[in-house]
């Protein structure tokens, strides 16, 4: 394909972006071809570099590859990795770790919005996640930005979201370079050979707050994808099927902070100041824990107790 670059060319290729799109691909052409299109639609995509990891070595790799080619205007580069050697798990992680690679330390890019193939973006996405990027960056809190909600939709609720002590929405999120920079690639191409991408983050993240839309700006698809488990987890998808705001064009309007109790997940707090201390101490703890005893007191905790 004609966008399929080398890293040794991606440098004088042109691209001039100080942020970047990825999105991971695998298997499923009708929800990438969603995907892309809801990319596609989206308010200020054009000022986006669209990178696309695809891993290659689906027995549909060739339905894959016509979806690919459909959109090859719209994707600045495509980088097809095999991934027959790695367990899924390392293949997930790797290759969110060569798309962010490649957005943050070779194009130089301020941000990257993380978003895998079963994920569609709502209209006003991006536009959201700039605001509320430009909004905090300044403030020593502020994490990241996810784009999920299972909030029941309303016009009131529309253009409101809320700062939430959480960690990363991997499968769709706005992800800071100042985030990125707190691995090395070699610690993150080691420890993700082991463990979820996303989990180097999380009780480092609730040390601060991660801005959250009460409507969602992403619809998430990948029910009985390898990252679910059975119908756990139907309620997440209905809710945020009922709470997205949808990709059609719609008026947008200014952003306005109305904390809400999100409750599909216990650790979603209601982000407050005055807890800081306690996060940074359970954040020290998790640490400790993770790198003298090798994980045994967190694995020992019940699972609906979450640090």
């Amino acid at each position: 394909m004609q966008h399929q670059l080398l890293f040794n060319a991606i440098l004088s290729s042109g691209i001039n972006s100080n942020k970047a799109i990825l999105v991971t691909a695998f298997s499923r052409p009708e929800l990438l071809r969603k995907n892309l299109h809801s990319v596609r639609n989206a308010v200020r995509s054009t000022e986006y570099t669209k990178i696309v990891v695809w891993q290659t070595n689906a027995s549909n790799a060739s339905d894959m590859q016509v979806v690919l080619d459909e959109n090859s205007d719209l994707i600045d580069v495509l980088i097809c990795i095999d991934g027959q050697s790695r367990s899924p798990l390392q293949n997930i992680n790797f290759n969110c770790i060569l798309g962010m690679n490649l957005a943050f330390d070779l194009l130089g890019c301020d941000w990257v919005v993380s978003i895998e193939e079963d994920i569609q973006i709502g209209y006003d996405t991006l536009v959201f996640a700039e605001e509320m990027t430009r909004r905090y960056a300044r403030n020593r809190a502020f994490r990241a930005v996810n784009f999920g909600s299972i909030e029941p939709f309303s016009e009131s609720l529309k253009f409101t979201y809320s700062l939430l002590r959480y960690g990363p929405h991997q499968q769709g999120m706005l992800f800071t370079r100042k985030l990125w920079k707190r691995y090395t690639l070699k610690e993150y191409l080691r420890r993700c050979e082991t463990e979820p991408f996303d989990s180097l983050f999380g009780t480092f993240m609730k040390t601060g707050f991660v801005v959250t839309p009460n409507s969602s700006r992403s619809l998430d698809e990948g029910r009985g994808g390898t990252h679910t488990v059975g119908g756990d987890l139907d309620h997440y998808f209905e809710g945020q099927a009922q709470s997205w705001v949808g990709s059609a064009p719609f008026f947008i309007e200014e952003y306005l902070r109305v904390d809400m109790e999100h409750q599909w997940r216990i650790d979603a707090l209601i982000y407050r100041k005055r807890q800081d201390l306690v996060f940074d101490i359970k954040h020290a703890v998790f640490n400790f824990d993770k790198f003298v005893f090798k994980g045994y007191f967190l694995r020992a905790r019940t699972k609906d107790k979450l640090i």
